[in-house]
């Protein structure tokens, strides 16, 4: 009889098989009384039925895919509620960058917050933004670390590249103590990062093959900014001191952007709540491409109707994100699909699943590790409570529902969360 391990906070289950109620595997097909086998490496060597094979049961939940949060800020995980009002955008930044200056930042203290919370989320894999380029987790999740670039007046580019250059040189300080899938870049977005800069930085992650992370097409303001070289956020950085009217021209689109990324092999374009045709058309013949939409930023900025249900009908992958906490209550992904979910309940349940687990690990470049509870790749899974009471077969419908909570994680074989940690949806 499979031994239950639901009072264990972290466990090794590598070289052991465990059992739960409902095992979603490949394409979201749910095996009852799953067992996944893990081998000595910490991958899925099989999956099946027959729990009398099992050492280790996780009792009554459903085994998904590890969830994957595709952008996120950890160094604001020390700010406890939303710094509002969100709109207008400018303002936004102004009362955040305000609200640093009368705190103070421990910022070590933030990360170890911020990643201690995405593991209580049940999130196995993320997309960390870092403007000091930290790699090391505090727990053995899965991550693609991107170093932001900020500097928007000519002479910011010698030393901003250089830094950037630095950071995907650098080998990860401690081998084995984390699970870093990648390094990557971030110039910020087209109002901070002046265009020799943005160039420079695309050719340098080409030159590594690393991926790129940009905000883009992220507010109204941020297009006016595009286009005419001045307004809202034009304004917002004479207020720094970091703008001079001959450094940009304006004229542009998003596109612009677009077509100066392509050359790279991983491209994801942050937020995209005002990505037009022109945009989307270019963005669906390049599967390099993913656009991360945070749903519960894009509200609280109170943004126009996203198009993430286009793009998808499109090809174009979508990922979900939770941005940061300065815009958002809490860094769980599972939160942001039950929004969506309560939104567009019409829409099939592996859709919204997808958007959390393939469709992050395919924007991060990490597909062929997970996103799938298949044989071969990495053991990461995410458990969800299900009803002891519920005699009624198990679906992914009834499982991506409100009032599910995540209740556990697993990486590599490796549980970092337990039932004590979960999270209400």
């Amino acid at each position: 009889m499979a031994q239950s391990i639901d009072s264990f906070l972290h466990r090794d289950l590598r070289a052991t098989a465990v059992s739960a109620r409902c095992v979603f595997v490949d394409d979201w097909e749910p095996i009852d009384g799953g067992v996944i086998e893990i081998d000595r490496e910490g991958r899925i060597a099989d999956r099946h039925d027959r729990t009398h094979e099992a050492e280790y049961d996780l009792g009554s939940v459903a085994l998904l895919p590890g969830l994957v949060n595709a952008h996120t800020h950890l160094e604001f995980s020390d700010i406890r509620e939303p710094i509002a009002p969100g709109p207008p955008f400018p303002d936004w930044i102004r009362r955040l960058v305000q609200w640093r200056r009368e705190h103070g930042w421990a910022k070590g203290d933030a990360l170890h917050a911020g990643w201690n919370e995405s593991a209580c989320c049940g999130t196995t894999l993320l997309g960390e933004i870092s403007t000091g380029g930290d790699v090391t987790p505090h727990d053995p999740m899965g991550a693609v670390i991107f170093r932001e670039v900020i500097g928007f007046l000519p002479e910011q580019k010698d030393a901003a590249l250089q830094a950037a250059r630095q950071f995907l040189d650098d080998e990860i300080a401690e081998p084995g103590a984390t699970t870093i899938s990648r390094k990557g870049l971030s110039p910020h977005a087209p109002y901070s990062v002046h265009p020799e800069l943005f160039n420079a930085l695309v050719d340098l992650a080409a030159e590594h093959a690393a991926p790129v992370a940009v905000h883009l097409a992220e507010t109204r303001e941020e297009l006016q900014f595009l286009r005419d070289a001045d307004g809202p956020l034009a304004d917002l950085l004479r207020h720094f001191g970091v703008f001079r009217d001959d450094a940009f021209n304006g004229g542009l689109r998003p596109l612009a952007y677009l077509e100066k990324l392509a050359k790279l092999e991983k491209v994801l374009v942050v937020h995209g709540n005002y990505l037009g045709p022109e945009e989307i058309d270019f963005l669906a013949t390049r599967p390099q491409f993913s656009v991360v939409y945070c749903p519960r930023t894009h509200r609280f900025f109170e943004h126009e109707s996203h198009p993430w249900r286009e793009l998808l009908e499109r090809g174009i992958n979508v990922a979900l994100g939770t941005d940061g906490r300065g815009s958002n209550p809490d860094l769980s992904i599972w939160n942001e699909m039950l929004l969506l979910r309560s939104r567009h309940p019409e829409l099939e349940a592996a859709t919204l699943a997808d958007l959390v687990t393939r469709g992050g690990a395919v924007a991060l470049g990490c597909d062929d590790q997970q996103g799938r509870l298949s044989v071969g790749k990495r053991a990461c899974w995410t458990e969800v409570a299900l009803d002891d009471a519920c005699d009624a077969k198990v679906t992914l419908d009834s499982v991506i529902s409100a009032g599910r909570r995540v209740t556990g994680s697993a990486v590599d074989g490796f549980r970092i969360a337990s039932l004590f940690g979960g999270v209400d949806g």
